[in-house]
């Protein structure tokens, strides 16, 4: 029984985490030119920087992913007041990564769409660069 309330609960905040990456999304629509570039470039940032010192999300413990998530949450709050940009880039990150720790449809719907969105940083930022 507890493993099916446990469950359950997991679902719910997938359900949520997907209202909260919709209405980030929009908000990021929404961005001046300066604040989205700075998004684009602390999500290309911060997907690297994880990738280089944990290797891929999905690889590393599922209790690790949490504690970071949480702390993405919290440094996204701090800088929003300074930072836009990067405030939502490090809040779109911890989507990603709580989204991995997660079951359930909506859960997998995030985790695939902020792929995308990193993965577009990524190229938007080496086209900047003038990399192939």
């Amino acid at each position: 029984m507890f493993e099916s309330v446990k469950r359950q609960w997991r679902e719910a905040r997938a359900a949520r985490l997907k209202e909260e990456f919709a209405d980030a999304s929009r908000r990021i629509g929404a961005l001046s030119e300066e604040a989205a570039e700075h998004f684009g470039r602390a999500l290309d940032y911060a997907s690297n920087h994880w990738l280089e010192t944990h290797g891929p999300v999905k690889e590393c413990s599922e209790q690790f992913r949490r504690v970071v998530a949480k702390e993405l949450r919290s440094q996204a709050k701090q800088r929003y007041a300074r930072d836009i940009g990067a405030s939502y880039a490090l809040a779109f990150f911890s989507f990603h990564v709580e989204a991995s720790c997660l079951p359930g449809e909506d859960a997998n719907f995030v985790y695939v769409l902020t792929g995308q969105a990193i993965s577009s940083a990524t190229e938007l930022i080496q086209k900047l660069a003038g990399k192939p």
